[in-house]
């Protein structure tokens, strides 16, 4: 994935799910697989709009 993907991704994120992606938070590990940025997604939202599988 090149680094316009990876924005592209953050911003959504930040968009559809209200977040702030710190730049210290950025790890190559985060775009991994969908698991690993769904966990992250989780991590980052309040315990009551965590999402469901």
């Amino acid at each position: 994935m090149d680094s316009i993907a990876t924005l592209e991704i953050v911003f959504a994120m930040e968009e559809e799910f209200g977040l702030e992606v710190e730049d210290d938070e950025l790890q190559a590990g985060l775009f991994d697989s969908v698991k690993a940025l769904s966990k992250y997604v989780e991590s980052k939202l309040p315990a009551h709009r965590a999402i469901s599988p």
